[in-house]
């Protein structure tokens, strides 16, 4: 029951989803010294394995002659888009805040930078919509949009970012900066991604490359900051946009589709 409780929890956070203690009491079996006890076990565990994978990886970049300008970092992240922050600053004479309705609206996005920040792709967005009414009138959005049920990225669906989107326009930045068209794309091992040395570009200069199992938290560039500032930047341009209307957080919520949120990204 422990290792499950540990396997779910990896898994959980491996979407960056966030989990609390009492997330974690709701579990079978649940012993909050037992599973920090293993979490300290799991993380010395991960830490012996990062510097066999950077070996690899340096000398993978130094044979393949890469710059930081080829080497990508890409991972997704769910985000609540219409969800507030449930605290606010009152008036003296306030005794309390009225609430609102929570909205559990929910997406995943994908973001992917290069290692000099010089390149950052478009972002993708998963919806649980395949063609939303709010895209209908629009031929150039800022973002990849899909669309499956879980609103979560699926094998298929990295796959098809990967061709469609990531390669064509890591060959266009390449081509402006007057570099080889050769890169290497960093991703984690979840479910959703293909395992290593499985994906590369038709002409097999653009590979992809897995992190160790479970060390996202030490070495995942996406994780130091990058997706966590995206989420804040939004909620931010958010909050702007309800004050901006000059309506009711509830009215204003009613009123933002999926077109006008991506627009926030």
């Amino acid at each position: 029951m422990e290792r499950a409780l540990m396997k779910w929890f990896a898994n959980q956070r491996a979407k960056n989803l966030p989990i609390t203690s009492d997330m974690l009491k709701q579990r079978p079996s649940f012993s909050m010294p037992k599973f920090r006890k293993n979490r300290g076990t799991s993380m010395l565990a991960m830490t012996h394995s990062v510097n066999p994978f950077l070996q690899k990886l340096n000398k993978k970049i130094a044979d393949l002659g890469l710059t930081k300008d080829q080497i990508y970092n890409a991972d997704e992240s769910g985000l609540f888009w219409k969800l507030l922050p449930d605290r606010t600053l009152v008036r003296s004479k306030e005794t309390s805040a009225p609430g609102h309705k929570i909205s559990k609206e929910r997406i995943t996005f994908l973001a992917c930078t290069n290692a000099s920040g010089n390149h950052r792709v478009k972002l993708m967005v998963i919806g649980k919509s395949l063609n939303p009414r709010s895209l209908n009138n629009f031929t150039d959005i800022p973002v990849v949009y899909k669309g499956n049920k879980s609103a979560w990225m699926t094998l298929a669906l990295f796959e098809e970012w990967f061709h469609k989107t990531f390669v064509p326009e890591v060959k266009g930045f390449l081509r402006a900066q007057n570099l080889p068209e050769k890169a290497l794309l960093l991703i984690d091992n979840a479910p959703c991604h293909p395992k290593d040395g499985e994906l590369m570009s038709s002409h097999g200069q653009i590979s992809v490359m897995c992190l160790p199992p479970n060390c996202t938290a030490l070495i995942q560039p996406m994780d130091q900051n990058v997706i966590r500032l995206t989420k804040l930047n939004f909620k931010t341009s958010l909050l702007s946009d309800i004050v901006r209307r000059g309506k009711t957080i509830d009215e204003s919520l009613r009123n933002i589709n999926l077109m006008p949120g991506m627009l926030l990204m």
